[in-house]
């Protein structure tokens, strides 16, 4: 995949109730950025830990967000309304995220269009139901076996133990978020934990109202008109000298990871224009 690990990249965790009760100032204090946790799984079934996790993680001010596991033998929407009824009115920083890998096929044969079409209409409920964009969440192997093309739209939470950068898959080009190892260590939580990086400064993603400047909210209430605007103003003052940029985002091709990316560079030539260097 075209990115790697990066000392620079922000740190998180991802957990559920087989972390056990965690310290989360321990946590905040260990440099822990970000935090996933799991909500539900199936059609009946919520996390034992996802009160008390959510309500640290907000006291502490580590940013959250909330992962569903699938299992492909029920209904998509039966998984999705699951998992809506849960999250409800629990204050989402990050992503609403569909855990979709190969214990959600419970050891039965599913082809790809099959397994496709499951995670595309449970994508399309979340979506429609809350205005925000879902991410997927799976392994390498498993989205170059299962998943078709189309998928690609959104965005990648990749697990590649041990690796520096994720095996390329066939579906994506590049990740939002890495689980890079299943047996971290951390401050705070007395049992293994899997550890996450996100391709860039989380900070930087997070939309903060005190700023003058839009950022996207991690892809929810984003506005093509006003990125079309940002890109297109930038353009114009020769921050950046290729229309593609424009072009892509006026044709609703620009990825999370390649906005981010444009997005930084374009905000540090106006520091250095404004400082006339």
């Amino acid at each position: 995949m075209n990115s790697s690990r990066q000392a620079t990249n922000s740190q998180g965790i991802d957990i559920s109730h087989h972390n056990g009760q965690v310290d989360f100032d321990k946590v905040k204090n260990a440099g822990i950025s970000f935090v996933f946790m799991k909500a539900t799984e199936s059609t009946r079934t919520i996390d034992d830990t996802l009160s008390y996790n959510y309500s640290e993680a907000k006291r502490v001010g580590i940013p959250v967000g909330f992962y569903h596991f699938a299992h492909v033998s029920n209904d998509p929407v039966q998984e999705a309304n699951h998992f809506l009824s849960v999250v409800n009115g629990l204050e989402v920083d990050l992503f609403y995220v569909l855990d979709l890998e190969q214990g959600s096929l419970d050891g039965a044969n599913y082809s790809k269009s099959q397994v496709s079409s499951w995670a595309r209409t449970f994508l399309q409920t979340v979506q429609n139901s809350t205005g925000k964009l879902p991410i997927i969440y799976t392994g390498g192997s498993f989205a170059a076996a299962y998943f078709e093309p189309d998928l690609s739209m959104y965005p990648l939470w990749v697990a590649h133990y041990g690796a520096i950068r994720p095996m390329e898959n066939g579906i994506w080009s590049d990740w939002l978020f890495f689980q890079w190892a299943e047996s971290g260590s951390v401050d705070g939580i007395s049992t293994n934990v899997d550890m996450n990086e996100f391709n860039g400064n989380i900070q930087d993603f997070l939309y903060n109202e005190d700023d003058e400047y839009m950022k996207p909210v991690v892809m929810d209430d984003w506005s093509w008109q006003e990125l079309d605007k940002f890109v297109g103003d930038a353009y114009n003052e020769k921050i950046i000298e290729s229309w593609a940029w424009v072009q892509k985002v006026r044709d609703r091709q620009i990825n999370v990871v390649e906005w981010l990316q444009l997005k930084t560079f374009i905000d540090e030539r106006r520091r250095n224009k404004a400082l006339g260097q």
